[in-house]
C-alpha cells in the first residue's frame, strides 16, 4: 500500500514540477534541472513541499534571452533599458515613453519609434517626423517599416548624437 502512495506521489510531484518548469521560458541552468529531477524522485511530501519553492525560483528568477538597449550618446547617454519576455516593447520619444527624452530635445518626436521583441528578435519601427537611422550605414528607416535587428545593432534618432546600442543578454 505504501508503494502505491509513493508511486502516485512521485508521478504527481514530478508532473507538477514539469508544469512549473514550463511556465517560464528558460530553466535556470543545469542546477535547476537537477533539482527538479531530484525533487520528483523524493517522497510525495517533499515533492509537494519543494514545488512552491521551485515555482517561485522559476517565475521570479532572472530571465534570459532578453536584450539591453544602451544610450550611447545624447541626453540619455549611459542609461540602459531592458527588452525581455516580460517587457516586450520599448517606446522612444518625448511624451509618455519608456525611453523618454527631455521635452526640448530637438529632432525627437513625441512618439518617435518603438522597439519590439518578437520571438527572440528585436524589431525597430519608426513613427517619427524626423527619422530613425541604422548604423553604420546611416540608412533611414521607412516610416512604419518593421526592421529586424541583430545583437550589436546600432541606431540613432534624428541626429547622429542620439545613438543606441542593442546587446543580447547572456
Amino acid at each position: 500500500m505504501i508503494w502505491k502512495h509513493l508511486i502516485v506521489g512521485l508521478l504527481l510531484g514530478g508532473s507538477l514540477l514539469l508544469l512549473g518548469a514550463g511556465l517560464k521560458q528558460t530553466i535556470l541552468g543545469i542546477g535547476a534541472l537537477l533539482l527538479e529531477l531530484g525533487a520528483g524522485a523524493v517522497a510525495p511530501v517533499a515533492a509537494f513541499g519543494l514545488f512552491p519553492v521551485l515555482l517561485a525560483v522559476l517565475l521570479l528568477g532572472p530571465a534570459g534571452g532578453g536584450y539591453r538597449v544602451i544610450a550611447v550618446s545624447g541626453p540619455l547617454a549611459g542609461r540602459q533599458y531592458r527588452l525581455t519576455a516580460a517587457k516586450r516593447s520599448l517606446s522612444f520619444g518625448r511624451e509618455n515613453c519608456d525611453v523618454q527624452f527631455p521635452e526640448d530635445t530637438k529632432g525627437v518626436s513625441a512618439h518617435h519609434c518603438r522597439l519590439e521583441l518578437r520571438g527572440d528578435t528585436p524589431i525597430l519601427i519608426d513613427s517619427s517626423s524626423y527619422g530613425t537611422f541604422l548604423l553604420p550605414s546611416g540608412q533611414q528607416l521607412p516610416r512604419a517599416a518593421e526592421i529586424p535587428l541583430a545583437d550589436g545593432a546600432r541606431f540613432y534618432l534624428a541626429q547622429r548624437n542620439m545613438e543606441f546600442l542593442i546587446t543580447k543578454d547572456q
